[in-house]
């Protein structure tokens, strides 16, 4: 199998070709390197391909954004809780107090 921007025939599912895509970006294809019909190449759309993933769990580009923007989020409440502890850290010193590591 590989990727192809000019397909040679239509998706086998829905019967996409060579336009836009609802954005106006062109879609790319799957060729799965079979014929069918007397040496019609098998091609596959991405929307077709993203919906067969979806059928065996895998996860859609929209949810991959909505995790990445998630872990960006928590990435930047750990950092001011770090600095915030680092400060309190900084205080304790200047009072005489020493934090250990804890050993697990």
């Amino acid at each position: 199998m590989h990727l192809i921007e000019v397909t040679p025939a239509p998706c086998l599912i829905c019967g996409a070709g060579n336009t836009p895509d609802r954005q106006g970006s062109n879609r790319e294809f799957i060729d799965l390197e079979r014929d069918t019909n007397w040496n019609d190449p098998a091609i596959i759309c991405e929307d077709c391909a993203l919906n067969i993933g979806g059928l065996v769990g895998m996860i859609s580009p929209d949810e991959i954004r909505r995790l990445k923007r998630e872990l960006q989020e928590i990435k930047r409440q750990v950092h001011v809780k770090q600095a915030n502890l680092d400060e309190v850290k900084r205080r304790a010193r200047r009072l005489g107090i020493e934090f250990t590591e804890a050993v697990a």
